[in-house]
């Protein structure tokens, strides 16, 4: 019942609402040309089977309600329709946004991970350096003992 509301045309006129008739052409026209231009009522009708199909059908119960209920005392079908199509599309936002924040995440977390491995490639690098300059030190401590060694010879007249 809510999928045929809301399936319902938004540019309904007043007077067919007063009755409550609407007018529509039960099979579709089909047009002579093949390659015919989707006009914008036709892309707009499209976008809103999708996206009444492809709302949870709980969701679309309780949007249609609130939207009725909100409209009920003075409120037309026509606002109570633009009413719960906006709820389905505000939905539909807080579900993509909640993917793109799941995505967002996972790539923060590779980022984090990367940036991690990068600096405990430092840290080994700084890790062999430290050695490297650590037996360099032993290396020039004992060349400056041999040079000690040797100054003392030549001055106390050894070899």
């Amino acid at each position: 019942c809510e999928r045929n509301f809301l399936s319902m045309p938004i540019n309904v006129d007043e007077s067919s609402v007063a009755t409550g008739t609407t007018e529509r052409p039960i099979t579709p026209e089909v047009s002579s040309e093949a390659h015919v231009q989707p006009t914008k009522d036709v892309l707009r009708q499209e976008f809103l089977r999708e996206l009444v199909d492809s709302a949870h059908p709980e969701v679309v119960r309780k949007a249609t309600t609130a939207a009725l209920e909100a409209t009920r005392d003075g409120g037309n079908l026509k606002q109570a329709q633009a009413g719960t199509l906006l709820s389905l599309v505000a939905s539909r936002a807080v579900e993509e946004a909640q993917k793109t924040e799941t995505q967002l995440e996972a790539i923060l977390s590779q980022l984090l991970d990367q940036r991690m491995k990068k600096l405990e490639n430092r840290m080994a690098m700084m890790d062999d350096v430290e050695s490297i300059l650590e037996a360099e030190k032993v290396a020039l401590e004992l060349e400056r003992r041999d040079l000690y060694t040797a100054r003392c010879r030549h001055w106390f007249g050894g070899t």
